[in-house]
């Protein structure tokens, strides 16, 4: 599944995550998004490249997180 300004918005803006770092204004390359009240919004029409998503330190991978915590290689299995 492509990760898109949606899934940023939904995961980060909503529920207060967001930094105001700009890393998903610096790295749209259609420049469609712009910083407003110290959160991004849409001011130009997106590509759904997904960039924006995948440029954002508030975002976590799951994998990776599961990585850096057990220090091993991932697994996807229930953890108890």
């Amino acid at each position: 599944m492509v990760r898109i300004f949606d899934h940023l918005v939904e995961e980060v803006v909503k529920p207060g995550f967001c930094v105001a770092c700009g890393a998903c204004v610096a790295s749209c390359p259609v420049k469609c998004i712009k910083m407003k009240d110290e959160l991004p919004v849409l001011t130009g029409v997106c590509i759904n490249c997904g960039i924006c998503e995948r440029q954002c330190p508030e975002i976590i991978d799951p994998m990776t997180l599961q990585r850096s915590i057990f220090s091993g290689s991932a697994r996807d299995e229930l953890l108890g």
